[in-house]
């Protein structure tokens, strides 16, 4: 079992990590560049361009803000999306803030991420090179569904769709790894059952951070009347919203399931202490009266008649070999062990 990796610094001045990548594309046809300058990008009436930007640096992100006339809180997203995600509505331009969570390598990774959306253009602002939104770059490339056909607002509506599958994909990820550790705990296989049970936790309380602020961007862009966004896209959006009001009770039945995991955690080791302590007791039990003995003949009194006798020495172990078994008996008719 893993934890969320996330990384929530901006790369140096000086960072290689950083790419532009441009996907223009109208229905007869699409267009993918690499981009080094934004000046690269020339304007074309009638296309979409999505323009993906990996690990920017802060002159980048300045630069970007003045081309397509963004508001400069779209230069500090990063920041912002640190604090809590949500909704930007601007006069030319949407700015949404929000958290990715994917499952790569049995590897929850989580990520920051800005998404702007205008006329004509969206803008995604991503933190690391995994990329995020392959299914949808598909669905352009080969033409499926009405993506080709649409707006930028569609383009905006398929990427937002593409972060609540990858929530989808987590979740069953984390409800697996409940399952296991359920059933370890039931088979007694409890060396790194405790850590299992922090990591999980740890987990199911990321996922839930990260889902309900989502839902709550989604309900405010369906709420937002927005001109951006077109009444045949609002219906699509409204799936997603359903579908993140469905995330959010995902992760509060996952953390149930994780409470019942420590409970029921607890429960077996009290137990197993509970067992330990009767078997102690019992132990100290046999001892009690044969310690009595043991002090009575240790003293140094010299009036003292069994000391004398010939068969002394004999005799304490019989009497303590009798009592020993008679308390024996007796714990076992009680049930005691």
């Amino acid at each position: 079992m893993n934890k969320i990796l996330r990384k929530s610094e901006l790369r140096d001045q000086n960072s290689g990590d950083q790419r532009i990548q441009l996907i223009r594309y109208r229905e007869s046809d699409v267009e993918e560049l690499d981009i080094v300058e934004l000046s690269q990008i020339p304007p074309q009436e009638g296309h979409i361009h999505w323009l993906n930007v990996i690990a920017p640096v802060k002159d980048l992100l300045i630069e970007l803000t003045s081309h397509f006339e963004l508001h400069p809180l779209t230069r500090d997203y990063h920041d912002v999306a640190g604090q809590r995600p949500a909704l930007y509505e601007f006069d030319n331009h949407l700015l949404i803030t929000a958290r990715i969570l994917s499952l790569e390598n049995q590897t929850i990774r989580s990520e920051l991420i800005g998404l702007v959306m205008g006329s004509g253009f969206v803008i995604t602002l991503q933190e690391y090179q995994e990329d995020d939104f392959e299914q949808v770059r598909n669905r352009i490339r080969e033409k499926i569904g009405w993506i080709r056909m649409r707006g930028s607002d569609h383009l905006y509506y398929q990427l937002l769709d593409a972060i609540t599958e990858e929530y989808f994909l987590v979740a069953e990820h984390l409800e697996d790894q409940a399952e296991s550790l359920m059933n370890a705990l039931e088979a007694g296989d409890s060396e790194d059952i405790p850590a299992r049970i922090r990591v999980l936790r740890q987990s199911g309380v990321e996922f839930r951070r990260a889902v309900s602020p989502l839902r709550d961007v989604l309900a405010s862009l369906i709420k937002s009347e927005t001109k951006q966004i077109s009444k045949p896209v609002l219906v699509f959006l409204r799936d997603v919203h359903q579908q993140s009001i469905q995330l959010v009770d995902v992760g509060q039945t996952l953390m149930d399931q994780i409470k019942e995991i420590q409970d029921r955690h607890h429960l077996l080791v009290s137990e197993r202490m509970n067992d330990t302590v009767k078997v102690l007791t019992v132990v100290t039990s046999f001892f009690i009266p044969l310690s009595f003995l043991a002090g009575i003949y240790g003293m140094n009194f010299k009036n003292m008649p069994e000391l004398d006798w010939p068969f002394g020495y004999y005799g304490f172990w019989i009497l303590t070999i009798v009592i020993t078994v008679v308390m024996f008996i007796a714990f076992r008719r009680r049930k005691w062990f």
